[in-house]
């Protein structure tokens, strides 16, 4: 372009501020005012500008500082012959990220200038210019060591430092760091790790039961195999922090959601080392119902016992011998009522719908999230492939020496097969959902069929799942007993 005989270069200018909460203020607008001002003070037409709003200079994955090299490398050769910043700090706080992208506007022909700092082409120039990101990068790691040496502290000092995990809010101040989450969250949490701390629950099972009780994430999605299996292992929970950082466990100042014999429980069924919580009987074939029954004088759990009548003939008794009066019953009377106590927790019949609704809707919700999940981690899986190309090409440029790219390359590769491993999880299905329906329909609608042909052991199972309390046994039969709560909720028309 000419403006009368002169020929009159082209600028484009690149602005930035740091954190999110400088873009109301009038930052961005006077950088561009000084930078447009040396603009028209060097003869400069400005044909663009650029503004990063609220991204930090220590990386060079800034939004609009990829748009901004992406547009030069676009524009007509020679069209651009500057760009200008208002401090060096703006392009870049990282020297080898600055000398890299110098490197690239060089190839451009394009000068890169400070509107507030003075520079040019010569060796000085280049050198303050160098000196001056270098500046900004001290500035950034100090900084960094001065924030990061404070969380240190805090963390020593019992305060979480992280948004809050499920089940948690954040404290305010005067207040403990975490905080029971007020919508119920914190309850779900603490009835997964106990449902899991029994050892008879899957992870996917005991998912499947805080779902339907309501458990989302804080922002209303349903959860998944993988966040559950992250929250199982967190000390936090416990009331632990755990900075994997300085490798240290500290005592939290917060209440936590779970005793530490609950969440100890959890690992040690995590880690296959654990059977089922369990009364401890001697199990005996003719008896399978000992350990279960209460005494309905004094609530203990009976025991059982053969007796020899006049004819030499052997009764089987549950008794109690805590006291005269006690229970003495013959085992017929009480195993025939025990079988109608199963009888009646039959589902009724128009529930086998309901059941079906709401495993079909937890099964999609959690299909989705996976769904979901799994684009994420696609996502990601990209940018880091795209990331391993770019060292690649700033080892060949001379950018970054062999042991910095052998350092990030192995970052990458472990980040990329941590990523394969968890797109493996979320897409895999072992179980189709007709199938789960009908195993689960089996079982409930033969609970007293299925007791009563099962072995002992399996017995014991059956009755440690319906009645982990117990059931008391009264004038001539059960109460109603607290039971697993899938009967309770399927039990009513």
């Amino acid at each position: 372009m000419k403006r009368g005989q002169v020929e009159i270069s082209k600028a484009v200018i690149y602005v930035r501020v740091s954190y999110a909460k400088q873009i109301e203020n009038t930052s961005l607008d006077s950088q561009q005012e000084v930078c447009r001002r040396w603009c028209n003070t060097h003869g400069l037409d400005v044909t663009r500008v650029f503004i990063e709003k609220g991204e930090s200079a220590k990386s060079a994955d800034r939004t609009e500082f990829q748009a901004l090299f992406k547009f030069l490398e676009h524009s007509p050769k020679g069209s651009i012959s500057h760009l200008v910043v208002y401090k060096f700090d703006r392009f870049s706080r990282n020297v080898q990220d600055g000398a890299a992208y110098m490197l690239r506007l060089k190839e451009m022909n394009i000068a890169l200038r400070s509107a507030t700092e003075a520079t040019d082409e010569t060796p000085a120039g280049k050198f303050l210019a160098t000196m001056l990101s270098a500046v900004g990068q001290f500035d950034n790691d100090t900084r960094a060591e001065r924030t990061l040496a404070g969380m240190q502290s805090r963390v020593e000092a019992g305060r979480w430092q992280w948004p809050a995990p499920l089940g948690y809010i954040n404290g305010g101040k005067g207040e403990p760091s975490l905080l029971h989450d007020p919508e119920g969250r914190g309850e779900l949490v603490a009835k997964l790790f106990e449902l899991v701390a029994t050892g008879e629950h899957t992870k996917a099972s005991a998912l499947a039961v805080v779902t339907a009780l309501g458990l989302r994430s804080a922002k209303g999605a349903p959860l998944t195999q993988e966040t559950i299996r992250k929250m199982l292992v967190n000390p936090v929970y416990a009331g632990h922090i755990y900075a994997r950082a300085w490798n240290k466990l500290v005592q939290g100042d917060f209440v936590p959601l779970v005793s530490q014999r609950t969440f100890d429980r959890v690992q040690s069924v995590l880690a296959g080392r654990s059977t089922p919580c369990r009364r401890h009987v001697r199990s005996r074939e003719e008896f399978p119902l000992r350990g279960l029954v209460r005494c309905p004088t004094c609530d203990k759990f009976v025991t059982a016992s053969d007796s020899t009548g006049k004819s030499g003939g052997k009764f089987r008794y549950y008794r109690c011998h805590r006291g005269r009066g006690h229970m003495n019953v013959r085992a017929e009377v009480i195993e025939d009522a025990f079988i109608g106590l199963l009888n009646g927790l039959t589902p009724h019949p128009e529930r086998r719908a309901l059941l079906e609704r709401l495993f079909r809707e937890n099964w999609e919700q959690n299909a989705q999230a996976a769904r979901n999940s799994a684009a994420a981690y696609r996502r990601e899986l990209e940018a880091e492939q795209r990331r391993k190309k770019r060292i690649l090409n700033q080892l060949a440029d001379g950018v970054i020496g062999a042991s910095d790219f052998s350092a990030l390359n192995n970052e990458i590769t472990e980040r990329m097969e941590e990523l394969n491993e968890l797109l493996s999880v979320v897409e895999r299905r072992d179980l189709s959902l007709d199938d789960l329906i009908e195993a689960v329909n089996h079982e409930l609608w033969n609970t007293s069929i299925n007791w009563q042909t099962a072995e002992l052991r399996l017995k014991l199972t059956i009755q440690s799942r319906l009645f982990p309390e117990g059931v008391q046994w009264q004038q001539n039969g059960f109460g109603t007993p607290q039971t697993h709560w899938l009967y309770e909720l399927l039990g009513t028309p």
